[in-house]
């Protein structure tokens, strides 16, 4: 449907690839969603993948206690 291999979807569902602009376009023109829901989703998993890391955590919370 996307015209694009099986590999492509299979990559974007188990996160070892991004969904582009460019994908989420084709992605919301196969199944009548919008273009910005696919990239919030991206972003929103790419917020989650960084909050799991303690390192990237631990840097947050110095820039938070520099802020106060």
């Amino acid at each position: 449907m996307l015209g694009r291999p099986a590999q492509f979807v299979s990559e974007i569902i188990s996160g070892k690839k991004e969904i582009t602009r460019e994908s989420a376009e084709q992605i919301s023109a196969a199944l009548g969603t919008s273009a910005e829901f696919w990239l919030n989703l991206q972003d929103s998993y790419l917020l989650w993948k960084q909050a799991q890391d303690s390192h990237t955590r631990e840097s947050l919370d110095a820039v938070a206690t520099r802020a106060r």
